[in-house]
């Protein structure tokens, strides 16, 4: 199975995970997953915090290239302020 690299930064803090694969499909889905997971929490940290800009980007890499990039940023805090 191919490998593939996931870099993920939130907020200037970088992970990176490798994982193989059975296809650039499989590992776009499993990208889309995984950042939907991490835009969450970031949002449920950032929202306890009171307000905030957040600002997050997501790459997987297969040997052949990028094959997803994408990028997410929200601002939170409580309405009428």
């Amino acid at each position: 199975m191919p490998l593939y690299r996931f870099t993920i930064n939130t907020g200037g803090i970088i992970d990176e995970v490798k994982l193989h694969l059975p296809s650039d499909g499989a590992a776009i889905r499993e990208a889309k997953k995984a950042f939907a997971e991490a835009a969450f929490e970031e949002l449920m940290t950032t929202a306890n915090l009171g307000r905030g800009d957040v600002a997050m980007a997501m790459r997987v890499q297969a040997a052949t290239g990028i094959i997803f990039d994408a990028t997410l940023t929200f601002a939170c805090g409580p309405v009428g302020d």
